[in-house]
């Protein structure tokens, strides 16, 4: 597990740590790294709203999430 800071009031959140290997968690790390840079002492900080963050850690927990998410673009 990997603690989370989360919006400006920098909300706790423990996420798994296999999460962060997620499609949506990569693009979520590259917008933190371009917002905070990689030279940021203490926990990762999410520039994501809390409500927000919270409905994308329950579509990650989601056992076919990946197939889910990876099919959005396709036009079947």
């Amino acid at each position: 597990h990997v603690a989370v800071c989360v919006g400006g009031s920098c909300r706790r959140f423990v996420v798994r740590a296999t999460h962060l290997n997620h499609p949506i968690f990569n693009r979520i790390l590259s917008q933190a790294e371009e917002e905070f840079g990689f030279a940021n002492a203490g926990p990762l900080r999410i520039p994501y709203d809390e409500l927000e963050f919270e409905e994308i850690l329950k579509l990650v927990s989601r056992p076919d999430s990946i197939r889910r998410f990876l099919n959005l673009g396709s036009d079947e």
